[in-house]
């Protein structure tokens, strides 16, 4: 466990197309800093096939996908595994401190809790 009562193997997948994979790198380099592993998919195709081999404990969809593409994914996803939580994020890139906090949420539900979940607001404070 770390310091936010997350086990430190967990394995977190970031879905975002390529032209968005720099805030989805960045997001990446906020979770392993809070102790997860994190991988990358560019394209909702290379995060089933990623998902089939890893069984990831989360998966990160990117705001950059249409709401039917998103539900194709996730129905796709919680046929063969329906307890392997998503969480889309809705808006902007997060404040590191919203992002960790939402997967720590996440990964410490109970089975039964939803397994999809949004984070809309969640945009840097402005200065």
């Amino acid at each position: 466990m770390n310091h936010l009562g997350v086990a430190l193997n967990q394995q977190i997948i970031l879905v975002s197309r390529d032209e968005s994979l720099i805030a989805a790198r960045l997001r990446g380099e906020i979770l392993r800093t809070a102790g997860f592993r994190t991988t990358y998919a560019e394209s909702l195709g290379r995060a089933v096939s990623l998902t089939f081999s890893m069984q990831p404990d989360l998966i990160i969809l990117e705001q950059s996908f249409s709401e039917r593409e998103r539900s194709a994914f996730i129905d796709c996803i919680h046929g063969c595994y329906p307890n392997i939580p998503v969480l889309y994020l809705q808006y902007g890139v997060a404040r590191p401190s919203l992002l960790i906090n939402a997967c720590k949420r996440i990964l410490t539900t109970q089975a039964g809790d939803p397994t999809v979940h949004t984070v809309s607001r969640i945009t840097p404070k402005m200065a």
